[in-house]
């Protein structure tokens, strides 16, 4: 019988082992070239969360659209408003005006004032003062800052007969329980550079109210305007623009 030696025995052993390390090696080689030539066939055997498609979603938003309608008798086209300014929709009118302007004293209002004119050259005024409303017109219209019904108001403008801003006169108001309320030509841009605007009610009414410009010695230096309000809030801006009508009136 014969005996097994132990070297044999351990060499067949090691010999086994080598071979089953190189197998490993040979899957393990085949399996990276499979996954650098094409991933997708290991697709399946790989560990992760499978991608969720994304659906665009188309958005769309609302066209802006404007819906009021200014209701004018006699329109001004050259007024441009520039909406820069937030309007007041409560509060009791008072005298207001621009902080970078400095007014001087208080104007007084001597009721028998006449411009002074030479009676051998009259002038071809539309007026007896120096200035007067343009066209002769006053205009109604929505207020452009849209307060709607909560709102009721006069503004304007001060130019020269070339249509540059005179800033600084004082615009006197009176009527409808208000009396002598001062604002100055220029304190409201939005209405342009010698803009003016004074705050009458938080709703819109029928009232009668005059409008007058003075110049800074106290002195009108325009008709006292008559104006009537109305329960519209379609008309609840009233325009007036004063144009320098004297040629050597230097304001």
């Amino acid at each position: 019988m014969a005996t097994k030696e132990p070297g044999a025995s351990r060499d067949r052993l090691w010999n086994r082992l080598t071979f089953l390390t190189l197998g490993v090696t040979a899957l393990v080689s085949l399996g990276c070239l499979v996954a650098f030539v094409s991933p997708s066939l290991l697709e399946g055997f790989l560990p992760g969360e499978e991608p969720t498609p994304t659906q665009a979603v188309a958005l769309s938003f609302p066209t802006p659209s404007s819906t009021a309608i200014p209701v004018t008798d006699t329109p001004v086209p050259s007024w441009t408003p520039l909406p820069t300014r937030t309007p007041r929709s409560t509060g009791t009118p008072r005298h207001t005006s621009d902080p970078s302007h400095t007014p001087g004293p208080s104007p007084t209002f001597p009721p028998t004032w006449t411009p002074v004119q030479s009676p051998t050259a009259p002038l071809p005024t539309r007026s007896n003062y120096p200035f007067a409303l343009r066209d002769n017109a006053i205009t109604y219209s929505a207020y452009f800052l849209g307060s709607g019904c909560d709102w009721l108001g006069i503004g304007g403008e001060v130019l020269d007969k070339q249509g540059n801003p005179i800033a600084g006169l004082p615009v006197v108001l009176n009527g409808g329980g208000l009396q002598n309320i001062i604002t100055y030509s220029g304190h409201a841009p939005a209405y342009g550079e010698s803009g003016w605007e004074q705050f009458l009610d938080n709703k819109v009414k029928e009232g009668d109210f005059t409008v007058q410009l003075y110049s800074n010695q106290g002195q009108p230096i325009s008709d006292q305007i008559q104006i009537r309000t109305r329960a519209d809030c379609r008309a609840n801006l009233i325009l007036i623009v004063f144009v320098l009508n004297w040629d050597e009136y230097v304001p």
